[in-house]
């Protein structure tokens, strides 16, 4: 399920958010001061939920894109606000299991209550959290707390500052065991941030910064975050870490950095064990870039020439089955939208492709300029959604979008074990795409191995204790393929074959799981024909056929 959010707080030049949840599409309109949450499944389109006037969805931004929410023990969770005059503004969390909203906590933002603001919605140990309190000196006890949400019984676990000079936590990123965060204060002319972390029974502060952290990402198992200082109409951004399994922070250095000028940069997302962001320039004219942090030192991914144009900071931008993908405008700003794909080798267009895009449904929301807009990007259940908006249009011009890229898969039927003797067997495979088929034959009852260990014709155990046979062969699409075991293996015997195929891309997709052929060997060798039989002879009159066979055992 993804939610497409179109509410006043997400801008205007953007499509749609979307989150996934449920295998449907779920996306918010607010015409009329009427927000509306509208479920699309295929191209079926119901209206699900109408909230009473006035009332907004608050998205979340992540640093990247914005979404409308977090999907948690099965439930799709959301907050919304309503400002009343004279009373303030109201503050709830939703939830939806697929049938059913319900309202589960809710704060009015008033004087009365110090002016509370529940921040951001994110899962943390499998439940939703936020952060909310005050620096109101008009209540006893000013500062912030962290809480947890299950059900609608809503537990403060930990106290995050206390008084008036810190404000609101932000960037609530999880790393391993552990939640992250940042702190701002204000005071004498001077700012302070605080990188902080909760582990799950007390909060601690880990570094202090006089300069604003951007939003984190978690890449090469440490938290990563870009500064950035401008000068002469260039920025120049530089990457640094924090590395909790030794408690290190490092980066900034020149390795760590990189310049643009008479533009901005944006992302990043992680795409080959690389943060990947993309160069944007205010003269919309001039084609973005896509350049890449590898852990040591940046690079260009994608130059301009093959970026397709101008990537705005609202394009669809993010990382699908080994695929980089984005939207750009060959027109500049006002241009419309087209849709690529780097794998890691080439940049190619996948609506030009054997499996390119299928449109779901549309809907109709408020328009802005005349252009159209690329946005939105969810995945769910490894089926990528993303939003085109029309804004030529003014109805029918939002269409959701469903895009697969998938391993081979085995026809029905396959994979199958044939021909088994005493000491030898084959394996028949057909696949819906061409790829390379690997194999392990392990004995009867040894653990399940992953595809990757498949892959590398280990066992479970990542060595070869209990591994007979392992081997690979290539594959057309839609051709069975034969493949002869007959080396190590003995009569009267069981064996657990795993077999996994991947595609020949230049970003291989591997197939998430082995499929199992269990086989046992004959206790004696089957037959084995003679040479030069079975042979036939037509009689001379050609009505009959004498056929001839001739065996090494009777």
């Amino acid at each position: 399920m993804l939610l497409v959010s179109t509410a006043a707080s997400v801008d205007h030049d953007a499509g749609a958010n979307l989150i996934g949840y449920n295998n449907k599409v779920y996306f918010s309109t607010y015409v009329n001061n009427v927000t509306t949450i509208i479920e699309i499944d295929g191209s079926t389109v119901t209206t699900i939920k109408t909230f009473d006037s006035g009332v907004y969805l608050q998205t979340i931004w992540t640093g990247r894109t914005y979404l409308p929410g977090v999907v948690s023990g099965g439930k799709l969770y959301f907050k919304t606000y309503k400002y009343t005059s004279g009373v303030g503004s109201t503050y709830t969390i939703w939830s939806y299991d697929g049938t059913t909203f319900a309202s589960l906590f809710s704060v009015i933002n008033q004087q009365s209550t110090g002016y509370l603001y529940p921040g951001d919605i994110f899962v943390y140990n499998d439940k939703i959290h936020f952060a909310m309190g005050s620096t109101s000196s008009s209540i006893s006890n000013p500062g912030y707390s962290l809480y947890s949400l299950s059900g609608s019984d809503t537990t403060k676990v930990a106290t995050i500052s206390t008084g008036t000079v810190y404000m609101n936590p932000s960037n609530f990123t999880v790393l391993g065991n552990s939640l992250y965060f940042v702190q701002y204060s204000y005071s004498s002319g001077s700012s302070t941030y605080k990188l902080k972390k909760y582990d799950g029974s007390s909060i601690t502060t880990l570094q202090t910064s006089s300069e604003y952290y951007q939003p984190f990402t978690v890449f090469d198992n440490k938290l990563y975050w870009t500064k950035s200082s401008y000068a002469n109409s260039v920025y120049t951004f530089s990457l640094y870490y924090y590395d909790p399994s030794d408690g290190s922070s490092g980066g900034g250095g020149t390795a760590q950095q990189t310049t643009v000028s008479n533009g901005y940069m944006y992302g990043p997302v992680v795409f080959n064990s690389k943060l990947v962001f993309f160069k944007q320039y205010y003269n919309s004219s001039t084609n973005s870039e896509i350049v890449a942090y590898d852990g040591t030192s940046f690079s260009t991914l994608v130059d301009a020439s093959n970026s397709g144009g101008y990537i705005n900071y609202s394009s669809l931008f993010d990382e699908y089955q080994n695929r980089l993908l984005w939207s750009a405008s060959s027109s500049g700003s006002a241009g419309n939208y087209k849709f690529y794909a780097y794998d890691g080798s080439s940049v190619y267009e996948p609506q030009n492709t054997t499996t390119p895009p299928v449109k779901l449904a549309t809907a109709s929301v408020l328009a802005y300029g005349s252009n159209k807009i690329i946005s939105g990007a969810a995945e769910s259940n490894d089926i990528l959604y993303f939003s085109v908006k029309d804004n030529s249009a003014s109805s029918d011009n939002l269409a959701i979008w469903s895009y697969t890229i998938a391993a081979p898969a085995f026809a029905e039927g396959y994979p199958v074990a044939s021909n088994v003797s005493d000491d030898n067997f084959e394996i028949k495979a057909k696949t819906d795409k061409a790829g390379t088929i690997y194999y392990v034959v392990l004995t009867n009852g040894a653990a399940t191995p992953t595809a990757a260990e498949v892959k590398a014709g280990t066992d479970a155990s990542g060595n070869t204790d209990s591994v007979a046979v392992a081997g690979s062969t290539t594959l057309t699409a839609e051709t069975e393929k034969s493949v002869s075991i007959t080396s190590s293996i003995s009569s009267g015997t069981s064996y657990d074959v795993y077999v996994v195929v991947e595609d020949n891309s230049s970003s291989p997709l591997l197939q998430s799981s082995a499929s199992l052929i269990e086989i046992t060997t004959s206790s004696t060798a089957l037959p084995v024909f003679a040479s030069g039989s079975p042979s036939a002879t037509v009689a001379s009159d050609g009505l009959s056929i004498t056929l001839s066979i001739t065996a090494d055992v009777a």
